[in-house]
């Protein structure tokens, strides 16, 4: 604003300029409240959200160790419709998929797996939930369909895991070498997630079935 006017025409300016302006002013106002109110109710409901998920799952889980199958895989739906991005879900699917595999409900066990392996945000979950599909098929000898799900490369603390899954599929294909090489590498592995002693004695099992 201009120094050299006088008091009373920088006050007719100041007021001349809201006048012009006083709209988009309380526009901006308002919608910038707006914006964070409707942040803060978004993140209430997010939270909400997941505390009504985090309810339902225990409540599931509760059914599940009083073998009330039925209530379980309601519960489970309901997560699922309600609920489907919430890793309660997913926890829920992998929980439900054990039950089914209890009662030897394997068709209801793989469902609920490769729920897990399609739709779960956290990487983990799928590869824990592949990882366990893999077992439920050579459970069911499907070998092959177990093969094929351990084909993926992954880093980290599961690489042992993955490895020794895969001596697993090879060994009970009678793929002694490619066995071999897969326990090798687990136990070559960091992960603290094998049992190394378990891994040997099946390496020490494969040059037994050789003689």
């Amino acid at each position: 604003m201009d120094d050299f006017l006088s008091e009373q025409e920088q006050i007719d300016r100041v007021r001349g300029w809201l006048r012009s302006n006083i709209l988009p002013i309380i526009g901006g106002v308002v919608l910038g409240l707006g914006v964070l109110f409707g942040w803060e109710r978004f993140d209430n409901y997010k939270a909400d959200q997941s505390i009504e998920a985090s309810t339902l799952y225990q409540e599931l889980s509760l059914y599940v160790l009083s073998d009330n199958d039925a209530e379980a895989i309601s519960i489970f739906e309901q997560l699922r419709d309600t609920y489907g991005s919430s890793p309660y879900t997913d926890q829920a699917a992998l929980l439900v998929a054990v039950m089914y595999l209890n009662n030897q409900n394997y068709r209801g066990s793989i469902d609920s797996l490769e729920y897990v392996i399609d739709n779960a945000s956290d990487e983990y979950l799928s590869i824990i939930a592949r990882f366990r599909l893999a077992r439920v098929f050579m459970e069911q000898g499907q070998f092959e369909d177990a093969e094929a799900l351990l084909d993926e490369e992954i880093s980290g603390e599961l690489v042992g895991r993955l490895n020794e899954l895969r001596g697993d599929v090879y060994s009970a294909l009678n793929n002694i070498e490619a066995a071999r090489f897969a326990y090798t590498e687990a136990l070559a592995s960091d992960s603290q997630l094998i049992n190394r002693s378990l891994i040997q004695m099946k390496m020490n099992d494969l040059d037994i079935n050789i003689n």
